[in-house]
């Protein structure tokens, strides 16, 4: 009776996931930011949340300190707001533009998926076609629901930009700085460190 009872969650667990992955998916295409955020983690939604005060307020020292990913999006912004004359930036706006012109965009439109994978401790993950079982995207149980646990993604969705940076020498804020002059068509000045 125990093993029925466990298969039973089992599959409910897989199919729970199934679904949500179905859900983040459709809502990363059509970049609904509001369905997106809620398909993430709390972690994740407080990470976002503090990249508003650390477009505005992270200093250049700080800005070397921070993971690539982080590196990434908060200089992208702050490029991206300048050069768009915003006049404030949310987390919605954060998502859209993670979701319409960051890595994200890519991960959702332009890979081919397998199937999610229930792992160990309440996680589960998704990987690329071509190698299902090495975990891309990661996700997390939350009060019954399967979360985006993006924070723990990120790392491995930048790693080729990084491998990349590697090959060339330069240094995450440098290649960072080279790649958004090369998508803008102009050269970025490191200015942009600061806010």
């Amino acid at each position: 009776m125990k093993y029925l009872i466990f298969l039973v969650a089992l599959v409910w667990s897989q199919n729970s996931l199934d679904k949500q992955w179905k859900y983040l998916k459709k809502a990363a295409i059509s970049k609904d930011t509001s369905s997106f955020k809620n398909s993430l983690s709390q972690e994740t939604q407080d990470w976002v949340q503090s990249l508003e005060d650390k477009i505005y307020n992270m200093d250049s020292n700080e800005v070397k300190a921070a993971p690539f990913y982080e590196i990434m999006v908060v200089l992208s912004l702050r490029h991206f707001i300048r050069n768009q004359s915003w006049d404030s930036v949310d987390e919605n706006t954060i998502l859209a533009f993670l979701l319409s012109k960051g890595p994200l965009h890519t991960l959702f439109h332009n890979m081919q998926w397998a199937k999610p994978i229930l792992g160990d401790d309440d996680d589960g993950f998704i990987g690329f076609a071509t190698a299902p079982q090495i975990g891309v995207l990661f996700f997390k149980e939350e009060y019954g629901q399967w979360k985006l646990d993006l924070l723990r993604s990120l790392p491995l969705v930048t790693r080729g930009i990084e491998s990349a940076m590697i090959k060339q020498g330069k240094s995450e804020v440098d290649f960072t700085l080279q790649m958004l002059s090369t998508l803008s068509n102009y050269k970025v000045s490191r200015s942009i460190l600061s806010p």
